[in-house]
């Protein structure tokens, strides 16, 4: 059976499954040898056949690290001629700093950032973040004000 904070990823996965062209994983140094695990018991059993890329040993506690990273995947990304609606950030349970910066990213570029719904007694869903950079702007002007 799939650690439990898999099992997210994979309902994720097997949701884009159709569409999916390119996945882009951040592994931290702690993770980077769950990489084959992911590929066997998540990826090959819902026959994705993907572009990978891999960005390994990824420190989720440097901000500095975790936004020179998220460029160049932004860099490869708008290189391969994908526009914001092509694209989707998926942000787990797993590392807070991480979630916040790929949240932030997601809000100001206008990409779909999407979570699987929490919760013992609830149906799990995928969901989109509704949240424009727009929508923020009362909180940038009083963050001024101060």
């Amino acid at each position: 059976s799939l650690p439990p904070n898999w099992e997210p990823i994979k309902d994720l996965l097997e949701f884009h499954k159709e569409k999916l062209e390119k996945l882009y994983v951040l592994l931290s140094k702690q993770v980077a040898e769950y990489q084959q695990r992911f590929e066997v018991d998540i990826l090959n059993p819902l026959g994705l056949k993907v572009n990978i890329k891999y960005i390994k040993d990824v420190d989720v506690n440097d901000e500095i690290d975790i936004l020179q990273n998220l460029n160049k995947i932004v860099i490869d990304i708008n290189k391969s001629g994908y526009k914001e609606e092509d694209v989707s950030i998926y942000i787990s349970s797993g590392t807070s700093l991480v979630t916040s910066i790929l949240t932030l990213y997601g809000i100001n570029d206008d990409i779909q950032i999407e979570y699987l719904t929490q919760g013992e007694n609830s149906k799990k869903e995928i969901k989109a973040l509704n949240i424009k950079k727009t929508d923020l702007l009362p909180f940038v002007k009083d963050l001024t004000k101060a």
